[in-house]
């Protein structure tokens, strides 16, 4: 998979290069590291805190409305430099994964999962627009198709990964879900990492005349 990336990827976004690479980078780090929070949360909701499904799958719904408020408000401000708008949406989602990581051990109220959705949420609401607004901006008109379908996979790549490595490690420290607060606690820490070096990956990738939001951006 690593060797088909490196063709289906436009070239440096491993190495998240400055430009183009790094926003196609940004997306896959920022997808997988939501996607990790939305898999297991659920989960933690119904054998940690004792919830049942429909109580559990409340804070997902919390996800999608603050998403959905997220996306409203950077839709409304478009002078807002999109770099700006990419590395606080990553801000938020690590604010949200350190929360999740709370809950995940049972010490703290169940409703901290809902203020952990709710920032998670706010994160990917504000970020992902800016993404695909950057990689337009970025992208020669010839590339913009082959550019998207790179991000898109990226995303799905990345969320197969992180939701894979929690099963893992349900397995390995859990034996299975009966008591996934150690593993799903290891993840959701893993995870924050991830989205706090999408702050700084962002901030040294877009540092660029045009795209940190010091000037006018470049079409």
């Amino acid at each position: 998979a690593a060797v088909a990336l490196r063709t289906l990827l436009p070239h440096g976004t491993l190495r998240a290069r400055p430009g183009l690479p790094t926003v196609v980078a940004s997306r896959a780090l920022l997808g997988g590291a939501f996607a990790g929070m939305e898999a297991y949360l659920p989960l933690i909701m119904s054998q940690v805190h004792g919830h049942n499904a429909a109580v559990a799958g409340l804070p997902l719904t919390v996800a999608a409305l603050s998403w959905s408020a997220g996306s409203a408000v950077q839709g409304r401000k478009p002078d807002w430099s999109r770099a700006a708008l990419l590395r606080a949406g990553f801000g938020l989602v690590a604010a949200g994964l350190a929360l999740f990581s709370l809950v995940a051990w049972g010490g703290a109220p169940a409703w901290v999962a809902f203020a952990a959705s709710a920032c998670g949420g706010a994160g990917m609401g504000i970020a992902t627009p800016s993404i695909s607004v950057l990689l337009m901006r970025l992208s020669p008109v010839a590339e913009r198709g082959f550019n998207t379908s790179a991000m898109q996979l990226g995303d799905w790549i990345s969320s197969a990964l992180t939701i894979g490595a929690g099963g893992a490690l349900l397995a390995v420290l859990a034996g299975g879900a009966s008591d996934p607060s150690g593993a799903v606690t290891t993840l959701a820490l893993a995870l924050a990492l991830v989205a706090v070096l999408g702050v700084v990956l962002a901030g040294r990738g877009l540092r660029v005349e045009g795209i940190d939001g010091t000037g006018p951006e470049r079409a």
